[in-house]
């Protein structure tokens, strides 16, 4: 019985030893427990050349050296030698055309970087695994390459330095993975938080979440880059998933909504009608496999084609525009009672996918707008300018204004050359001469002045319409 006591004992107790082996080695494994922090001490003998000198990289008056480290090293650069004095020493991504510095391409997150009399220093850990080099800001002879490496445990999708486990964003689309979660929404076998183009529509989540991909290589930002020890790419301010664009506003994230490039089809044609009619125009677009929505943006300009405004920024800016405008946002565009000041108006559709950005907006040709005013007597002089609209000889204050119909025909006195409707002309009854009884005073060709008054009737001049009332 004490036997097996004790065995038990044995057992239990190796249990436990185990179990603390595996969670040591689950550490190890998950974590770079490895990581080194590397002094190199930096001096210069003339403009050619550092030389290193650092017992862990083993570097014993090395002259410009390349220096190989992994993803959570540390390098510590001791540039205090009086020997630097002209040699800023600096860390960059990458060599300016002469292979030589630009600051612009200084490496962020090093301490004291470009400088000397220092100590400098680069913590690389969540730095992106590649080549970058050290080099004088004075003297571009004075270079070397520093490769840092990719220390995971498991799987790094992204290859940034930081385990998929860890790591936030496992593709570094600037999307996190909790956003994008595990579905395939393409089906291409690829889960979203691993697939640079998730609805598979061409167009890179990192664009379609409303971030900018300087380099269009799908990841955020442009590489190379850092990121932090989580996973994050350090130059993104990340979205939340309610800032995550969705700018057709159909509830659906654009990164996962397929579209398709946008093209026209059809455009408006141009209109001539007379004053105070109703006109609409017609143009619309369509998509690859419809797929996507289209917003559809009336444009009116009235320079020719200098300037071009939404119609509805258009009525927000203008109160009093002539015109009454509708369907703006839609294919055909509806305009109520246009006027003559609307004359030489042009319009065009503007299209856009909102959801798909990596396409281009598209707009219909214009079409123009020609308003003439209502000329009843044909004569040449606008009603709105005619006094005797109907050159019957009768001003037409004499004949009851604008609106007066006295035989209730629907025609104003003003334009009826038979006012009530009795079979004789107005001309007639008044007294004047229409030889060709066409219902205007005298014979043609008849003249009228520049208010529309007839001041010549075939041989029988008047000085005044009504001279014979």
């Amino acid at each position: 019985m004490k036997l097996i006591s004790n065995l038990f004992r044995t057992i239990t107790l190796f249990s436990s030893r185990l179990a603390i082996w595996f969670t040591l080695l689950f550490f190890f494994v998950t974590s770079n427990i490895f990581a080194t922090d590397y002094t190199i001490t930096v001096t210069a003998a003339g403009n050619s050349n550092y030389i290193f000198n650092s017992s862990g990289l083993q570097f014993t008056d090395s002259n410009d050296p390349d220096i190989s480290v992994n993803v959570g090293d540390k390098l510590i650069f001791d540039a205090t030698s009086n020997t630097l004095a002209s040699h800023p020493f600096a860390i960059v991504s990458q060599l300016n055309s002469s292979n030589g510095y630009s600051s612009s391409n200084e490496v962020s997150g090093v301490t004291n970087n470009g400088e000397n009399g220092v100590l400098i220093t680069w913590d690389l850990t969540g730095v992106t695994p590649g080549e970058y080099f050290y080099v004088c800001v004075n003297h571009p002879d004075m270079r070397g390459k520093i490769t840092v490496n990719a220390v995971t445990s498991g799987t790094d999708s992204d290859n940034d330095g930081v385990a998929d486990d860890v790591d936030v964003d496992d593709d570094n689309d600037g999307i996190l993975d909790t956003i994008e979660g595990t579905d395939d929404t393409d089906g291409d076998g690829t889960i979203n938080s691993l697939d640079l183009d998730s609805d598979g529509d061409g167009c890179n989540d990192v664009v379609e979440a409303g971030y900018v991909d300087g380099d269009n290589d799908g990841l955020a930002g442009v590489s190379p880059f850092e990121v932090t020890s989580d996973g994050k790419v350090k130059s993104v301010d990340y979205k939340t998933d309610s800032q995550i664009d969705d700018l057709d506003e159909n509830g659906t994230k654009d990164f996962l909504e397929k579209g398709s490039e946008l093209s026209k089809s059809s455009d408006p044609s141009s209109v001539n009608v007379l004053e105070y009619t109703n006109v609409t125009f017609t143009s619309s677009g369509t998509t690859v496999n419809d797929l996507g929505t289209i917003k559809y943006s009336w444009q009116i300009t009235s320079d020719d084609g200098e300037t071009w405004t939404n119609v509805a920024n258009y009525i927000a800016d203008n109160a009093n525009h002539p015109g009454k405008y509708s369907d703006y946002d839609k294919t055909v565009l509806k305009i109520d009672s246009v006027t003559a000041e609307m004359t030489g108006f042009k319009y065009r559709l503007l299209m856009q996918t909102p959801a798909f950005k990596c396409d281009l907006d598209v707009t219909s040709a214009a079409a123009e707008l020609e308003v003439f005013k209502t000329d009843t007597d044909s004569d040449g002089v606008p009603d709105d300018d005619d006094l005797d609209d109907d050159n019957d000889g009768i001003l037409d204050s004499a004949e009851g204004g604008a609106t007066l119909d006295t035989d209730g025909d629907g025609t104003p006195n003003r334009i009826d050359i038979d006012s009530d409707g009795d079979g004789c002309n107005d001309v007639i009854e008044a007294g004047f001469t229409d030889e060709d009884n066409d219902g205007k005073v005298g014979i043609p060709t008849l003249q009228v002045d520049a208010q529309g008054k007839v001041f010549s009737a075939g041989g029988e001049g008047f000085s005044s319409p009504r001279q014979k009332i």
